[in-house]
C-alpha cells in the first residue's frame, strides 16, 4: 500500500456551520500539492444510512455513506500530497469519538453565534424540513466537548482561530496559524480564482455537491477571489432576528466564549 510521505502535513478544522471554514479551507487549499477532504461525516449524518430520521427522510441523492467508510477515506494515503486538510462540523460526529481521523493536527474555527445563528437563520428558510434539525442543535456545545475531549483524553491543546480575526487581518492571522500548524505561508493563500465549479484539489460528496447545487452553500467563496471585509450591511441586531433564533444565540455564547479565551490572537 501507498503511503504517506514523511513531510506530509495533515490538518483538520473542526467547526460550526456558516463560520467561514469554506473560506479558510480554500485559502489552506492554496499551498501548492494540497487537497480539502471536505464534510464527509456531514455525508453520512444527512444523507448515509445511519443519517437521523431515516424513515421519513428518503432524499433523491440519499447514499451508501457511513462513518466508517468516511473515517476511512480521511485517513486513506495520499502520496504526492504536501498538505491533507480535513474539514467538518463537530455535530455531525454528534459525540462519535471512535471516528475521529487519525494522523491529523486539530484546529478548531470559531464564529460568534450572533453571526453564524443570523446566516442560519436566513438559510432555513430555503431548506426541506427534514434538514432543519442540523441548524437547531446547540453545535458550540459539540465544539467546545470535542476541544475538550481531544485535551482530556489525548493530551492535545488545539488551537482555536476566530473567524472575525482572520477575515480583519488575513494575512497576519494565516501566517500565525501556518506558523502554529507547520504549514508554508505565501501570500498566494490570500486570493483565489472566481469559480462555479468544485476545485480540482476539493474532495466532496456527490450527495454534498447537489446539495449544494440546489442551496448554494458554498457560493459566497466559490464567488470571491479572496477575504472579504464585512461590510456595514453584514452586522447583525438580535432585535431582528426571531425568538428560536435568539434562543439559539443564547445557549451557544458560554461555549464559544469558552474557546474563544483559547484562540489564536492577533498582534505580533
Amino acid at each position: 500500500m501507498a503511503t504517506n510521505p514523511s513531510n506530509q502535513k495533515r490538518i483538520f478544522i473542526w467547526h460550526t456551520q456558516r463560520s467561514l471554514s469554506t473560506v479558510f479551507t480554500r485559502s489552506l487549499s492554496q499551498i501548492p500539492d494540497s487537497c480539502a477532504i471536505f464534510a464527509h461525516f456531514c455525508s453520512a449524518a444527512k444523507f448515509g444510512p445511519e443519517r437521523k430520521y431515516l424513515q421519513d427522510y428518503e432524499y433523491e441523492y440519499a447514499g451508501t455513506d457511513t462513518y466508517e467508510s468516511m473515517k476511512a477515506i480521511y485517513e486513506q494515503p495520499r502520496p504526492g500530497k504536501s498538505v491533507v486538510i480535513g474539514k467538518d462540523c463537530s455535530h455531525y460526529l454528534a459525540e462519535k469519538y471512535d471516528f475521529i481521523p487519525k494522523g491529523y493536527q486539530h484546529v478548531f474555527l470559531i464564529r460568534h453565534p450572533l453571526k453564524s445563528t443570523s446566516s442560519i437563520a436566513a438559510r432555513i428558510k430555503t431548506l426541506p424540513k427534514e434538514q432543519v434539525w442540523q441548524f437547531k442543535v446547540n453545535q458550540y456545545k459539540y465544539l467546545h466537548n470535542l476541544h475538550q475531549y481531544l485535551k482530556t483524553t489525548h493530551g492535545i491543546n488545539a488551537p482555536v482561530l476566530d473567524a472575525d480575526d482572520l477575515i480583519a487581518q488575513p494575512k497576519e492571522m494565516l501566517q500565525k496559524v501556518c506558523k502554529i500548524l507547520g504549514l508554508p505561508f505565501s501570500d498566494k493563500l490570500l486570493t483565489w480564482d472566481w469559480t462555479d465549479e468544485k476545485p480540482d484539489n476539493w474532495m466532496v460528496r456527490n450527495s454534498l455537491w447537489e446539495d449544494h447545487k440546489i442551496h448554494g452553500w458554498y457560493d459566497n467563496c466559490l464567488h470571491s477571489t479572496g477575504f472579504r471585509k464585512p461590510t456595514e450591511a453584514a452586522k447583525t441586531d438580535k432585535k431582528a432576528l426571531e425568538p428560536e433564533f435568539v434562543k439559539m444565540v443564547e445557549e451557544a455564547l458560554p461555549y464559544y466564549e469558552e474557546l474563544r479565551k483559547l484562540r489564536i490572537k492577533p498582534g505580533f
